[in-house]
């Protein structure tokens, strides 16, 4: 199928946005590419852009998020009731942000996974979704950080049985489901031996296959992934010793 003048138009614009590090406007740009053909399934390379595009933005606002929170901590420590006030409110108005902007992805993400034809697609937006639910569940509290956990979870478990039915252990769309999985059971749900276990069996699938035929691109995406899954699973290692030790133990 022809890509339209238009279309090509704002993927270059989203293309150069990326390189200026003007990531809300990636985001904008890849949001008309939607809009003009609902039916077409993205590129690759704008999958890529609409995903980094996001991601920087709220990024940007999940750091401001974490420092107004710990400054407030400080605060309120010290018994600063006026500025614990201003920064709660200051905090509020982060989080509302951030909502809004995973509310914007998760209902493009839930069009994307209609149009999705093949694995890869398929576990990359359902790893999406569980991100930006993820993302939800950092900030909220009681039943509606209960919610949010929920639909990162169910999110991530139907990208991990997608990436592993359909893509090998050194795809980095696989892989990085696995990252960010176990990074779920770890900052949401407070389950380090799950995270443990969510690692280190796609660290040792990867290892596995990391020396067969990939290309060079692939390696390196592959390599730099498992490095960083290794790295969670280590931590785990070193923080709960006696858990890891029972849980070899028994395999």
């Amino acid at each position: 199928m022809r890509i339209s003048k238009e279309r090509e138009d704002l993927v270059y614009t989203a293309r150069l946005a990326k390189e200026a590090k003007r990531y809300d406007e990636v985001a904008e740009a890849m949001k008309k590419v939607l809009n003009l053909d609902v039916e077409i399934e993205l590129s690759p390379e704008e999958r890529n852009l609409l995903c980094v595009g996001y991601k920087n933005v709220v990024d940007a606002r999940r750091l401001s998020w974490r420092a107004l929170s710990s400054e407030e901590l400080k605060e309120e420590a010290q018994g600063n009731k006026f500025y614990v006030e201003q920064l709660k409110k200051y905090r509020q108005k982060v989080a509302s942000e951030i909502s809004t902007i995973c509310g914007d992805i998760l209902t493009i993400v839930d069009g994307l996974i209609l149009r999705a034809l093949d694995g890869e697609s398929n576990a990359h937006y359902h790893k999406m979704k569980g991100d930006y639910y993820r993302y939800l569940a950092e900030l909220k509290v009681g039943d509606e950080k209960q919610n949010a956990a929920a639909k990162s979870k169910e999110a991530y478990e139907t990208a991990t049985t997608v990436a592993r039915a359909e893509l090998p252990p050194t795809n980095h769309i696989r892989l990085g489901v696995a990252l960010n999985f176990s990074t779920f059971y770890r900052q949401i749900l407070n389950i380090p031996v799950t995270a443990f276990w969510v690692a280190k069996i796609a660290f040792d699938e990867g290892v596995a296959e990391i020396n067969g035929k990939l290309s060079s691109e692939q390696y390196v995406k592959g390599l730099s992934l498992l490095m960083q899954i290794r790295d969670i699973y280590h931590m785990k290692i070193t923080s709960h010793p006696s858990k890891m030790h029972t849980m070899h133990s028994t395999t």
